[in-house]
């Protein structure tokens, strides 16, 4: 027997493992290799339906939040509705702000030192006492309740209670204490993000 026919015998055993091992690998259902990145799954509802995408703040991430850049990028980041944070201001004008409190991200406290106007808004109690609009002995219920409105006689008055989510905001000012008109001369162009 030549030297190549020898070692036929010796070459035979590795051959049929290459090709068993082979036909056992082939499925499209194997593992991904080490290190590899496993195939993304869809999320889905319980009913199955892809969920909604909501742009909370516009995309705070990339931009400034609740500012027109941010609900701009959101939606051109394929977002299917938007998470806004409106307050009113005294003169009834919609603020987007996450919040109703200056203080947390703008100048008002430094101007507030120079300004008397500013520091006199400052709140120090948490809302007023206002009359309840039913007969209170009949029912058994308080003849009034402590409000969050500014002026108990305007109706359109809206201020938020000073504690908020257990947060005490009292000796701070808020939105709805100033006019849309004031906001933006004693603090247009300071706000920045609380982050």
């Amino acid at each position: 027997m030549s030297s190549r026919h020898a070692t036929l015998p010796k070459l035979l055993p590795l051959f049929l493992s290459a090709v068993a091992l082979t036909a056992c690998g082939g499925s499209d259902d194997a593992a991904p290799a080490a290190g590899a990145t496993p195939a993304p799954q869809p999320l889905l509802t319980l009913d199955g339906s892809a969920p909604l995408v909501i742009g909370h703040r516009g995309l705070p991430g990339l931009y400034p939040e609740e500012t027109l850049p941010a609900y701009e990028g959101a939606a051109d980041a394929g977002a299917d509705s938007l998470e806004e944070d409106i307050h009113m201001t005294k003169d009834c004008v919609l603020v987007a702000r996450h919040n109703p409190w200056l203080s947390d991200n703008t100048n008002i406290a430094t101007i507030a030192q120079t300004n008397p106007t500013v520091a006199a808004r400052k709140r120090t109690t948490p809302g007023v006492l206002v009359d309840v609009g039913y007969d209170a002995a009949k029912y058994g219920g308080p003849a009034q309740y402590l409000s969050d409105r500014v002026d108990p006689a305007d109706p359109k008055s809206v201020l938020k209670a000073l504690v908020v989510d257990g947060e005490d905001h009292t000796n701070d000012w808020s939105v709805t204490d100033f006019t849309a008109a004031e906001l933006k001369q004693w603090i247009g162009g300071t706000t920045y993000d609380a982050r």
